[in-house]
């Protein structure tokens, strides 16, 4: 999935600039606001997948799904 590649890159960039002694609050922000957006979209993808089972409490998705709305 190329968004779990950018919000990779995205994080690994801002660790850098952190490491150099930069002010990242807003890069931190970014990166944190695309990964989880990137959560969100493949969580909603996997639930269409599965139909009425990725609501059941036996399938990882279901809390998956769950946390994704809350982050």
């Amino acid at each position: 999935m190329p968004d779990l590649q950018a919000g990779r890159l995205l994080v690994y960039a801002t660790a850098s600039k952190m490491a150099r002694g930069a002010d990242v609050r807003t890069d931190v922000a970014a990166a944190k606001l695309f990964v989880t957006e990137a959560y969100q979209k493949a969580t909603n993808l996997i639930m269409q997948i599965h139909g009425g089972y990725g609501y059941m409490l036996e399938f990882d998705i279901e809390r998956y799904w769950r946390d994704a709305k809350v982050v």
